[in-house]
């Protein structure tokens, strides 16, 4: 039996995919603060497959980050999602 918890109309147990937005900016903060760790969790593909062993093996990389990224700020606008066929 399994029973799912229902709070204000939504199951805890549906997961939603985060808005490209969001995605962006927790890529961002990760950046800025040098943890390469959510960074990982963040990206896929060729773009993780390029940067895997600064991200994984190269334990100045997070320092590099913050560096490169210390005034850096993030401007968000709003946008627009289209469909690719």
């Amino acid at each position: 039996m399994v029973v799912a918890l229902v709070i204000g109309g939504k199951s805890l147990f549906a997961a939603e995919a985060p808005e490209p937005g969001d995605t962006v900016i927790q890529f961002f903060k990760a950046s800025k603060h040098g943890d390469t760790k959510t960074i990982t969790q963040l990206i896929s593909g060729s773009f993780y497959n390029q940067r895997k062993v600064l991200l994984e093996k190269n334990k100045d990389y997070p320092n590099f980050l913050r560096e490169s990224y210390r005034r850096t700020i993030l401007l968000p606008s709003k946008t627009r999602a289209t469909r690719t066929e």
